[in-house]
């Protein structure tokens, strides 16, 4: 056997058929693609239980099997869903948070409407008053500014005249009309009595002071009655002449004097004046000199009573200073 010089000798470029720099850049390239394979395999899920296999033995070329029906498979990229393992085929995306309901919004409830608001500077009204016998006047002076709704007049037993009214207080008046600035009051006698008026403005939920008068002080004596004469018996005269009664009188002397009144009736007994139940005025005579008088509103049959009274009036109402007795005619 003959030997072979080691130039001889084929090395393994020679081999190959390729020079060493191939050969090494050829094995470089066959384990990246080793690499990239087994790093799809353990990203992309099995598909039917053999894709991965699948797609390790059966050599892909190049035609679309999914348009052809047939031939070799190259099966599509499939994404996990597993949110624990992150998907590599797709670029990072941030997950949108689920919408979160808006808690449903309760309007509160509306304040109730603020009382109307006074004027900055409350103005005053001139208040005066004037006293007569159970009675009191009282004027003030016109309130010329806006917002006006009503003069309340208010009377109270203190010097604390409120409105509104408070302990003690009355409220004598409300007047609606600002150029009508007179009232008048009948409070009880014999005490002392403040009034006071406020000029108010109305609004929804009740009034607000305008302007406010001063207060004035009013004291009613209680009426006395007068102490009146006994009343005196005056001499009476009646009779019949041609059908009519004819009266006569004695007159009356009393300085008080103020008319005389002649009265009648067919059914009392004992007609006065002022009149009672069933008697009727047929005269009245303010000269006390003339003291007869002829009733000829008679007739046949009929019976009268009769009497004439002197009366007197002091201001407070008629009063008798004296009476004649009653005298009873029967017309034959």
């Amino acid at each position: 056997m003959s030997q072979v010089s080691d130039r001889e000798r084929p090395t393994i470029t020679t081999r190959l058929g390729v020079s060493l720099p191939s050969a090494i850049g050829a094995l470089l390239f066959a384990g990246a693609l080793a690499f990239g394979s087994g790093m799809i395999d353990a990203v992309a899920p099995s598909q039917g239980g053999n894709a991965t296999a699948q797609q390790g033995s059966q050599p892909s070329d190049g035609h679309n099997d999914g348009q052809n029906g047939g031939g070799n498979h190259k099966p599509a990229t499939t994404y996990h869903e597993d949110k624990d393992e992150p998907d590599h085929s797709r670029p990072n995306q941030t997950p949108k948070p689920d919408p979160t309901p808006k808690p449903q919004q309760v309007e509160p409830p509306k304040p109730p409407p603020a009382p109307p608001a006074p004027p900055a500077t409350v103005t005053g009204l001139a208040l005066s008053l004037e006293t007569f016998d159970a009675k009191v006047k009282l004027t003030w002076s016109v309130f010329e500014g806006d917002g006006f709704a009503y003069y309340k007049v208010v009377r109270s037993s203190d010097a604390e005249v409120t409105w509104p009214t408070g302990a003690g207080d009355s409220l004598v008046a409300a007047v609606g009309d600002r150029w009508a600035t007179l009232v008048k009051d009948f409070p009880p006698c014999n005490t002392n009595w403040y009034y006071r008026v406020f000029a108010v403005m109305s609004g929804d939920t009740g009034y607000a002071t305008l302007a406010v008068s001063n207060v004035a002080t009013a004291y009613v004596a209680c009426a006395v009655k007068p102490t009146h004469p006994p009343v005196y018996q005056m001499g009476f005269s009646a009779e019949v002449i041609d059908g009519q009664v004819h009266l006569t009188w004695e007159q009356c002397t009393s300085e008080g004097f103020g008319v005389y009144k002649v009265v009648r009736s067919q059914t009392n007994t004992d007609p006065k004046y002022p009149l009672n139940e069933g008697t009727e005025l047929i005269a009245a005579i303010g000269d006390p000199s003339v003291t007869s008088l002829v009733d000829g509103a008679v007739s046949s049959g009929q019976t009268w009573h009769y009497r004439v009274l002197s009366m007197a009036n002091d201001g407070s109402g008629w009063y008798p200073l004296g009476m004649t007795p009653v005298l009873t005619v029967t017309i034959p």
